[in-house]
């Protein structure tokens, strides 16, 4: 019951930074919800690189917080270009980096292995070190950082609202569900706590989030904060908004046990524990990068329709 009522809490307090950044963004400025998502970007990658750190891997932390500072801006500015080259230079500067670095070698004339961490030297680097440098400039900081396409081209407080309201609807609900009717596991091998009752249940969640959205937004534009239709048709809109719910939280929950996996992976119980009862930021926002990607390839569809 502690547990419960501090992950309840918690919860509460992240979703009331999320409303005051988005009241900050329709009452002064659209900037105040990138500065936020920048924000959880670069405390994202930082618990990253640690995470890797603690199972033994050194990647080059220096490349990826300036890529993290830099990637907005030039979006900003120069649009999706910038951030390829932003991208592309921080690639760069990781490859100059271990070019002139200390590099391991096959042991006793073994069979190399790029990820081996036995009686690493943090000076020592390896392709394994290489590699999950670049990852985590695109997981989670690119993941992350999308969402500035999303505010930038469409309502930034919708966009927000619907990319974080929809996963964490969906895992409410298959948090709740799941326990009470418990049943068959989904992925046994990869979260046992999860269940096929559960993954329904997130489905409703996603759903409800989405039909809450709808008619605030849309059909009765309770808020006006300049949300623009999908459609003339408030029923079609409607419809859209279901679908993207749902869709939501079948890519938010391939998220959580992505996120699952890679702990299991690295032999971590959370990326961090900055967020009492619901560990790091990673922790907390894997399915909400996913669905991040998804509605960046969503919306533009809807928007045809």
């Amino acid at each position: 019951m502690k547990g419960f009522l501090t992950r309840t809490v918690t919860a509460l307090i992240l979703i009331g930074i999320v409303v005051f950044f988005i009241w900050l963004s329709v009452a002064y400025n659209p900037i105040a919800i990138d500065s936020l998502m920048l924000l959880f970007a670069i405390m994202a990658a930082c618990e990253m690189l640690s995470a890797f750190k603690k199972s033994g891997h050194y990647p080059f932390r220096l490349p990826v917080i300036l890529f993290g500072l830099a990637a907005y801006p030039l979006y900003y500015f120069f649009d999706v270009r910038g951030l390829i080259l932003a991208f592309m230079a921080a690639v760069i500067m990781t490859l100059v980096m271990f070019t002139f670095s200390e590099t391991a070698a096959p042991k006793n004339g073994a069979e190399y292995n790029p990820f081996d961490t036995d009686a690493r030297n943090p000076k020592v680097k390896t392709v394994g070190d290489l590699g999950i440098t670049v990852f985590t400039m695109v997981y989670p900081l690119l993941f992350v950082i999308s969402a500035a396409m999303l505010t930038k081209h469409y309502n930034p407080a919708v966009m927000l609202i619907m990319a974080v309201s929809f996963p964490i609807a969906a895992d409410t609900l298959a948090y709740y569900v799941g326990s009470l009717l418990k049943g068959p596991k989904l992925c046994p091998k990869v979260s046992p706590k999860k269940t096929i009752s559960g993954a329904i249940g997130s489905l409703f969640g996603g759903i409800l989030a989405a039909m809450v959205v709808f008619l605030v937004f849309d059909r009765f534009n309770l808020l006006n904060v300049g949300w623009v239709p999908f459609t003339e048709s408030h029923v079609l809109n409607g419809i859209i908004f279901g679908v993207l719910g749902a869709l939501s939280a079948v890519v938010g929950l391939l998220g959580d046990l992505a996120g699952s996996k890679l702990k299991r992976a690295l032999g971590i119980k959370d990326f961090g524990t900055i967020f009492p009862g619901h560990g790091g930021i990673i922790d907390r926002i894997d399915s909400i990068m996913f669905t991040i990607v998804f509605l960046n390839i969503a919306i533009p569809i809807a928007y045809l329709l």
